[in-house]
């Protein structure tokens, strides 16, 4: 199995921002990913902000 380029924490942090209100496209340029993958990042917690 491929090992993720981010650790647990990035990840439960990175959430936990976009849960607190920071914009998706915020949180993509801190973590330095696209949108689409923020989209499977995050699964169905959201999908609003018209991320695809």
């Amino acid at each position: 199995m491929r090992k993720s380029r981010f650790t647990e924490n990035e990840m439960v942090r990175a959430v936990k921002q976009f849960e607190s209100g920071m914009s998706s496209e915020a949180i993509c340029r801190e973590l330095g990913i696209s949108r689409i993958l923020w989209s499977n990042f995050v699964g169905p917690l959201s999908v609003p902000e018209g991320i695809i």
